[in-house]
This record gives structure tokens, sequence and C-alpha cells, in this order.
């Protein structure tokens, strides 16, 4: 802003070229929210790097887990 403001000669010259930085982030954000570029490879990761718990609340889950602490020969299940 200095810069541009010494080279013009006037502070209102800085000041307009702040104002269109921010209008160009502004709409470089509004773009970024309405497209959500990275919605395909998020959504992709989610699907391969993350498996359901122990402690989700699908009963068919709960089973595999119980099952195998079972044949791995927990004494006690804390799922039962």
């Amino acid at each position: 802003m200095g810069a541009i403001s010494d080279r013009f000669g006037d502070p209102k010259y800085g000041f307009i070229l702040a104002t269109g930085f921010a209008a160009l982030l502004f709409v470089s954000l509004l773009l970024n929210w309405i497209l959500n570029p990275s919605r395909q490879v998020l959504q992709r990761l989610d699907d391969t790097e993350y498996q359901p718990t122990e402690t989700s609340g699908s009963p068919t889950v709960r089973a595999q887990a119980r099952d195998n602490r079972v044949r791995a020969g927990a004494t006690h299940d804390p799922l039962a």
C-alpha cells in the first residue's frame, strides 16, 4: 500500500489497492464455498480411510466386534 501511495502521490491509491485485494479474496472465498473443489477427494478419503469402530451404533458392527473378541479368547464382552 505504501509503495503504491508513494508512486501515485496520494494514500487513497493504496487503499484502492487494498480494497481490490479484499474484493478478490472475497470472490475467491465465495467461489470456493460454492464449487467446493475438494469435495470428491475428501469423500473418497472418508470412504477408504475410515472404518467403523466398535463403539459405533450399528448392531452389525457390534456383533462383528463381539465375534472377533470371542475368537480371540476374550472372557469379558463389554458390548454384551
